[in-house]
């Protein structure tokens, strides 16, 4: 039987990688990721600028906001297929006689300091029934 404990600290880590702190120094990387490749197809003739400035620079900002909402919308899936497992793990945890979802949650409360990830499994269990 997997305890308490051993339960969020799973939860927990797989929530981690959803912070928005880590979401937010992701998003930068790609966005000078996606400038640089902007950069890359003008210098070596992939895209034509027809000469102007103009052209070039708003295909490069294009690029790199273009790579932001690509990784932002990525993320949003996975953060959303993740919370559905998560959500559907705490229920049978629940059901299983693990613990009741009050101890659950003053467990989540206390860790969520200390533990990566435990504030929004926090979250999670406070939106489940019952």
């Amino acid at each position: 039987m997997e305890t308490v404990g051993e339960f969020l600290g799973e939860c927990s880590g797989r929530m981690a990688p959803f912070e928005r702190g880590r979401v937010g120094r992701a998003g930068c990387a790609a966005s000078l990721l996606g400038l640089l490749l902007g950069l890359a197809l003008i210098g070596l003739g992939f895209w034509d600028t027809g000469g102007r400035w103009a052209a070039g620079f708003r295909f490069i900002v294009i690029c790199g906001l273009g790579s932001v909402i690509l990784l932002f919308l990525i993320v949003a899936i996975l953060e959303t297929r993740v919370e559905r497992s998560i959500r559907i793990r705490a229920a049978a945890f629940i059901r299983g006689g693990g613990a009741d979802l009050e101890t659950l949650v003053k467990a989540a409360e206390m860790r969520q300091g200390q533990v990566k990830g435990c504030r929004q499994v926090l979250v999670l269990l406070r939106q489940l029934p019952g």
